[in-house]
């Protein structure tokens, strides 16, 4: 259960560390005007950037980041979650070996099988790595590649830097898929159209 917690987690860090300090990834003949496709040519998802940004890659995560002088960077990463059913557990367990829903005594299960119930699952631990979080727009519906995902939007602590976060969230056929944007408060402003149209043009086959 912690494997998405640390993927996610990773991805967030990653923006981090993008900001406070390049090979990219394969590209396309077809791709948005202004736009470059960083993602690998083996991934079950094309993610796009701004022509101007910077390419990261590290490992299983896809990152970009706007130029030397302004360091807000978005990170992409999918990956499928473990293929026994996943339960959150709320009181004591109880035997879950049909796979199915159940309910024992004060007991309450259900599967995590949504963009929302993997958030409400992971929070306090994602989060608590990055301080206190105050979110600006929490769970808010929306469609990547077509498909209905939940956005977030916070502000958080980070070795002392107030931070401003966007992450998009989408699980399809067992696979999450997550978007993370980070830059300072006063920034998010400047970037907000691009990050929408980021959003926009992600691809999940």
């Amino acid at each position: 259960m912690k494997t998405f917690f640390k993927k996610c987690t990773a991805s967030v860090l990653l923006a981090v560390a993008v900001i406070v300090t390049a090979a990219s990834c394969g590209r396309d003949a077809y791709v948005p005007v202004g736009f470059q496709r960083i993602s690998p040519d083996n991934a079950d998802y094309r993610f796009y950037v701004p022509d101007s940004w910077t390419n990261v890659n590290d490992g299983n995560i896809c990152a970009a980041y706007v130029s030397d002088t302004d360091r807000s960077s978005v990170t992409f990463t999918g990956f499928e979650i473990n293929k026994a059913v996943f339960f959150a557990e709320i009181g004591s367990p109880s035997d879950t070996s049909a796979g199915t829903e159940a309910v024992t005594g004060s007991t309450s299960e259900k599967k995590l099988v949504t963009a929302e119930d993997y958030w409400e699952y992971y929070e306090n631990e994602l989060l608590g790595t990055l301080g206190s979080p105050e979110y600006i727009e929490k769970g808010a519906n929306i469609l990547v590649s077509g498909r209905e995902s939940k956005r977030y939007d916070y502000k958080a602590t980070v070795s002392g830097i107030v931070y401003r976060f966007t992450q998009t969230v989408t699980v399809v056929n067992g696979t999450v898929f997550i978007m993370t944007f980070t830059t300072t408060p006063e920034l998010f402003e400047d970037h907000s159209e691009t990050v929408d149209s980021i959003i926009g043009y992600i691809e999940i086959k």
